[in-house]
């Protein structure tokens, strides 16, 4: 009897230890979503667009001017969005080659989609046109060449922007500024910011792998998104009709029209 009791002993703890076990591994199957690491690259700075003095450092938009504008509504808008420079050859410091300087770079589909969707109720804008890196003729972020390119694709504004310096950590940033395509004129700053204090509740119909609403630099876009709607409303606000009847865009595409000609009717003898 001592000898069955040592091993019902036995046989409990270790029944005892089986549960324990399985209990820790199915508690720590139950950690919380990783967080998606921000944004720490290289920033845009209102130095490298020429625009000494713009705000960039208040989160939503600031109009730049006081002018009102004229006929720049209803039309289009394009997106321009720059990326940092990338070497392209390993060496000591040289002269800015290629890629080396701040310049257009792809919009991905699903941050396109967002913009196109924006403005689907605003009436003032006709469509989006986004702009990527075969816009301009040489990489630039000269906002005299980005504009000339927007104007080409018959957009009357362009939106330029590019990853900001966040204020605080753990956080990304977005700062860009509107200009009228003609002439490149400032005419507003928008800028957006998000952190671990924006982070949203999961969406329930979205898989468990779907992590935007952890994600600071897909936060910050949608805020940045906001931002510019509201943006491009007020300088709609500002904007006058053009007083006389502008020719048809669509006219001066197709052949000209050929001049009407009258021939006068003569009778012919029978």
């Amino acid at each position: 009897m001592p000898r069955s009791r040592g091993r019902l002993g036995r046989l409990k703890t270790v029944t005892a230890g089986v549960l324990v076990s399985g209990v820790v591994s199915w508690c720590g199957c139950q950690q919380p979503a990783p967080r998606v690491a921000a944004y720490d690259g290289p920033t845009l700075t209102v130095r490298q667009l020429g625009l000494e003095g713009a705000p960039s450092d208040r989160d939503g938009f600031a109009l730049l001017t006081d002018l009102r504008t004229e006929g720049l509504f209803p039309g289009a808008v394009a997106i321009a969005r720059l990326v940092p420079p990338v070497r392209l050859l390993a060496g000591p410091p040289r002269e800015p080659a290629a890629r080396e300087v701040w310049h257009l770079g792809a919009i991905p589909w699903e941050e396109a989609l967002g913009w196109n969707e924006l403005v689907d109720n605003v009436l003032g804008i006709r469509e989006v046109v986004v702009l990527d890196g075969s816009a301009t003729v040489v990489p630039t972020c000269a906002l005299d060449a980005i504009a000339e390119a927007a104007q080409q694709r018959e957009a009357s504004l362009c939106l330029v922007y590019g990853p900001a310096p966040s204020s605080e950590q753990e956080s990304a940033a977005l700062w860009g500024v509107i200009v009228r395509s003609a002439d490149a004129l400032p005419l507003a700053s928008v800028r957006a910011q998000a952190g671990p204090s924006d982070f949203l509740p999961p969406d329930p119909e979205r898989s468990r792998e779907d992590l935007r609403h952890l994600d600071p630099n897909y936060l910050a876009m949608r805020m940045f998104q906001r931002h510019a709607r509201a943006a491009l409303l007020a300088l709609q606000a500002r904007d006058d009709r053009p007083a006389a009847t502008q020719p048809s865009p669509w006219r001066e595409r197709g052949h000209p029209t050929p001049p009407l000609q009258i021939i006068p009717y003569r009778p012919t003898a029978r």
